[in-house]
Formats: C-alpha cells, sequence, structure tokens
C-alpha cells in the first residue's frame, strides 16, 4: 500500500506538470514539486518511463537557475533514459555518448578541499560511474562479440582504444578511494558519518568492476609478443586477486558472477582445469540466475575445446543448445542461444582444423552456416549476416573466409547501396563490382558448404544487375 501511495504521488505530479503544457515559469507548477528532492523526482519519472515528463522537468529546472551541475546530473540520466529505449544502435550510442560527456562536465566542475571528504566521494562516485558507464554500456558493442566468439581483430583493438582512459580512471579511483577511507577516520565527525559509508560501498565496486575492466581488456589483447603476454598475465591475475573474496563467500550477491570471472580468466591463461573447476558450480547450479549458467556453459564448452578435447567440447555446445532452450523464459532468449551455437561450434571445428583434423574446416563452415539456413524469419536472418560480416571485418582475402561471410559481406554492400539508391543518389560502379566480386567468389567454390549458401550469391548477383533488386525492403531491415 505504501508503494502505491507513493507512486499515485508521483503519478499526480506528473500530472500536474502535463497538464502545465510548454510553460516553463508558472509559479504554481514549481510548488507543484519544489518541495520534493529534484534527485528522487527525476528517478521516478525515469523508473515510470515519463521520458518527456522528465526533459520538461529539466527544462524548467534550468529556466529556474538550478546549478549547472545539478541540470548535467539530470541530463545524463535523461540520456541514459532515452538510450536504453532506442532500437537504433548509431542513435543509442550518440545518446550515451552524450550522458558520458554530462557527467564528464560534472566531474571537471568538481573542485573539493583536501578536507572536504563528502566532496570527494561525491566526485569519486561520478568518476566511478563515467568509468563503468564508458566500459560497460559503451563498450558492449565489443565486449558482446568477444565473448561471443564473433569479434574481429578490428573489434578488439577498437576496444582496447576505448577502454583505455576509463580503465586508468578505475585504477587511479582504486588508490584514491581507498586512501580517502583512511583519512576520513582521523576527520572523524559528520564527514565520517557521511562520507565513510558511501566509501567503503564505492571500494568495493571500483575493484570489482576493475576485475572485469581487466577481463574484457585482456580478452581484446593480441598476446603475439613477450611483453603483451606478460601484460595480459598481470592484468588477469589481478582480476582473479580482486574478485577472489566474492568467489570464496557470497557476501555480495555477486559470488556466481565471479566465479564466471575468474573461470574465464584461469581460460585466458591456459588453466583449463581451474577453470572448469569455477565455471561447474555455476553451470550447475539452481540457484544462478539463468544468463549465468548459461554462459558457464558457453564457457566450459569453450575451455574443453583450447584444451584440446574437441568431441566433449562439441557435446558440451550441444549441451549449452539444448539446455539453452529448456532453460529460457522468453523467445528472445531462445533466439539468443540459437545465435550464439554456431559461433561456438565454428570456433570449436577451427580449433580442431588447426590441430590436424582434416574434415574440421568444412564442419565449421557447415556450423556457421546452419542459423541462416534453418531461420525463415528476414529481420534475423539479416542480423545474423551482419554479425557474420562484422566478425571478419578487415580480412580482405576471399580465398580464406568462409562462403557465409562471403554472403554476409555481399548482403551489406547491397544494404548500403539500396540506402544510396533510396536517396536518390547514384550508386557507385565499385559498390557493385564487389558484390559482384563476392557472388562469384562464392559460386566457383564446390565445396558443400558454398553450395548451401550460394542461392543468395546468385540472388546478390541477380539483384546488382537489376539495380539492386528490392531496395526499400532492404534499407529496412537494415
Amino acid at each position: 500500500m505504501r508503494v502505491q501511495v507513493r507512486m499515485m504521488m508521483w503519478l499526480s505530479v506528473a500530472a500536474v506538470m502535463f497538464a502545465a503544457g510548454q510553460v516553463s515559469a508558472q509559479p504554481a507548477l514549481r510548488s507543484s514539486y519544489r518541495s520534493l528532492p529534484t534527485d528522487k523526482l527525476n528517478a521516478a519519472f525515469r523508473e515510470l518511463g515519463m521520458l518527456e515528463v522528465q526533459e520538461r522537468f529539466i527544462y524548467q529546472q534550468e529556466q529556474a537557475g538550478a546549478d549547472a551541475n545539478e541540470l548535467n546530473r539530470l541530463l545524463g540520466e535523461l540520456k541514459l533514459s532515452q538510450a536504453d529505449r532506442q532500437q537504433n544502435e548509431d542513435a543509442k550510442f550518440a545518446l550515451i555518448d552524450d550522458a558520458l560527456a554530462a557527467y564528464a562536465e560534472v566531474i571537471d566542475n568538481l573542485d573539493p578541499s583536501r578536507t572536504d571528504f563528502i566532496g570527494k566521494t561525491e566526485k569519486y562516485e561520478l568518476q566511478h560511474r563515467w568509468a563503468w558507464l564508458t566500459i560497460d554500456t559503451r563498450g558492449a558493442d565489443y565486449i558482446l562479440p568477444i565473448l561471443g566468439l564473433r569479434a574481429s581483430d578490428l573489434d578488439r583493438e577498437e576496444l582496447l582504444v576505448m577502454m583505455d582512459e576509463a580503465v586508468f580512471t578505475l585504477e587511479d579511483l582504486n588508490d584514491d578511494v581507498s586512501t580517502a577511507r583512511r583519512k576520513v577516520r582521523t576527520a572523524g565527525g559528520d564527514q565520517f558519518v557521511v562520507a565513510n559509508p558511501r566509501l567503503e560501498d564505492l571500494e568495493a565496486k571500483t575493484g570489482y568492476h576493475l576485475a572485469w575492466a581487466y577481463l574484457y581488456m585482456a580478452m581484446a589483447m593480441d598476446d603475439g609478443t613477450e611483453d603483451a603476454m606478460a601484460e595480459k598475465e598481470f592484468m588477469l591475475e589481478q582480476a582473479i586477486e580482486q574478485v577472489e573474496p566474492y568467489a570464496d563467500v557470497d557476501t555480495s550477491g555477486v559470488q556466481d558472477d565471479s566465479r564466471l570471472l575468474i573461470g574465464r580468466a584461469y581460460r585466458e591463461l591456459g588453466k583449463y582445469d581451474d577453470a572448469l573447476a569455477m565455471l561447474s558450480p555455476v553451470a550447475n547450479s539452481g540457484d544462478a540466475k539463468q544468463s549465468l549458467r548459461l554462459n558457464a556453459m558457453f564457457e566450459i564448452a569453450r575451455t574443453m575445446a583450447e584444451q584440446g578435447e574437441f568431441e566433449q567440447a562439441l557435446d558440451e555446445a550441444d549441451a549449452f543448445s539444448a539446455k539453452g532452450q529448456e532453460m529460457a523464459g522468453n523467445e528472445n532468449m531462445r533466439i539468443g542461444i540459437r545465435l550464439r551455437t554456431p559461433f561456438l561450434k565454428y570456433y570449436i571445428y577451427m580449433l580442431a582444423a588447426e590441430a590436424g583434423d582434416a574434415d574440421a574446416s568444412l564442419e565449421a563452415s557447415l556450423a556457421l552456416n546452419s542459423f541462416y539456413l534453418d531461420t525463415e524469419n528476414p529481420r534475423l536472418r539479416t542480423w545474423y549476416l551482419k554479425s557474420v560480416a562484422e566478425m571478419f571485418r578487415g580480412r580482405e582475402d576471399l580465398a580464406d573466409l568462409p562462403a557465409i561471410a562471403l554472403v554476409a559481406r555481399g548482403e551489406m554492400l547491397l544494404i548500403k547501396m539500396s540506402a544510396i539508391a533510396q536517396a536518390g543518389q547514384e550508386v557507385p560502379q565499385a559498390l557493385k563490382d564487389e558484390v559482384v566480386e563476392l557472388a562469384d567468389a562464392v559460386l566457383m567454390r564446390g565445396d558443400q558448404a558454398s553450395r548451401q549458401v550460394s542461392f543468395r550469391s546468385t540472388d546478390h548477383r541477380t539483384a546488382v544487375v537489376a539495380g539492386a533488386g528490392d531496395a526499400a525492403e532492404r534499407t529496412q531491415l537494415a
């Protein structure tokens, strides 16, 4: 009942604001919410999905001469709310970038004195928020393909560049917060009462998030040199050290997450038995979240493949697919399992091929074809081909690419051509020639995997000759 009454209060305030229209200086309007804390009111608007009200509220605060830092905080929250509901990927990341810029401006403006631990805590919290948003939210476009075995070398390079400043921020913050906690005990009084609990919480969050950041960076690194290998090992060992206390005893509700992190880190270090010992309890736990169990199952299959146990790895991949379909709570999760399985099997077969299995290379290509051939949903097909095209981004030797990668690249070029044509512009001949070249590369092959997808290469060739074919449909799918 108490929650319902509070919700009705927020809705009443929102209704007053909506009724007021665009007028921004009405005393009656401001008095309707002036007694409520702005951060709580703004958070309520976001929780309720009332973005128009949230945006108008920020505008009215600005008109009323609110503090610039407070406005930027509110603006950052609004941009994140809008990003959560944005379907277009480019627009989504533009909104996230706006939020990060708003938080960065507040951080730059905050300059607490040496003994102002409450002010320092506020700045540290914002620095942590900025750094982790940069890594976990802005970096997700690279991290998810890396974890899902569908990242290109360019994805890894771009992630490392994007994460660089954020990781340095977390490293410095880790030291600064620990120092502040020691000094605030000496300060005592209100400074200790207010700042210490927040600093304690921030210290735990920063260390935990730094561990994930180290893992992501290590997984993205090229360890081809001795120095790079040493740096990667250092990051992985630091990540393990940061979260080991959470993996041993579940005091913070992140025991399974921490075990998953450590399992991945051990696998990256080549300590496969240790990795499986960490991953298996998560995969088999009836209490762990479904997403964590599925990720652990995926990692177990990958670990066994890297250990050279290819038949067992394929069995685990089949188990991931079958159990994932059973465990999935909704259709989107089931589709996600189906989308991840071909990349996992492709990875396993390619490792087997490198180990000398003469048939594994063909099996890898057939595995990568499977989702495209098994689904009739045009949007899912397009998404899958986009993922495959991105997986092989930057690789120019067509002879080294599986047939589905050539089809995927051709499909993306046709979508680009269609968008150009829809805009009333002339499609460059170079794009047409490239599509034909990709199609011919598939049609000239005689292996089973190429024959399976050759029908689409024929479609691509025909589309170019016909003037990009179903241009409107392709643009809509994109």
